[in-house]
């Protein structure tokens, strides 16, 4: 299908969150899906109850990108997504995370790779707080790997720039998202 236009934010994605949702961040008319993780987590006291929902989030939000995607030729802002719940699932070697690698290349077919850009958004974790624990540096391992096997275009914004400069080129990458694909 035409007009497949997937922008999926992965890294420290808590960086850019205010970016996206304030009133001159994203325009407007491009949808944007948060990540649900720290939404569940708190809801979720069981780590494998957690991982469960988030994969049966996942699968339902495709659904709906899916559904904007064949309606329309704007790009879909995703959160995390696949690539990196299964990064993490497998950073933090949760017993599941072959099936989270399962969903990844059920929805890289569904989807197709060259539709799909990885805006990853680096910084030193050790600055932030992201509101996770967890292997960072591993998750960094896992995400890069799945970003080779997979073959997705990668656009990296520095995190660690003042956060003026990473929300204008966000909104650069946003007005311009022809110029990634």
């Amino acid at each position: 299908m035409t007009g497949r236009r997937l922008i999926l934010l992965t890294g420290a994605v808590k960086i850019v969150e205010n970016i996206l949702t304030s009133s001159d961040g994203a325009p407007s008319s491009i949808p944007y899906f948060p990540s649900k993780y720290r939404e569940l987590r708190m809801l979720l006291d069981i780590e494998s109850d957690l991982f469960e929902e988030l994969l049966k989030h996942e699968s339902k939000r495709d659904d709906e990108i899916e559904n904007i995607l064949n309606q329309s030729n704007l790009p879909v802002l995703v959160e995390e997504w696949h690539l990196g719940n299964t990064a993490w699932a497998k950073a933090w070697q949760i017993p599941m995370s072959d099936k989270y690698e399962i969903a990844l290349q059920r929805s890289v077919e569904v989807f197709d790779a060259k539709n799909i850009v990885v805006w990853y958004i680096s910084t030193d974790p050790d600055k932030w707080d992201f509101g996770i624990q967890g292997p960072y540096n591993s998750y960094i391992n896992e995400l890069s790997s799945l970003l080779s096997r997979f073959n997705f275009k990668c656009e990296t914004i520095d995190g660690e720039d003042l956060l003026s400069s990473i929300e204008k080129r966000i909104v650069f990458l946003l007005n311009d998202f022809k110029h990634i694909l």
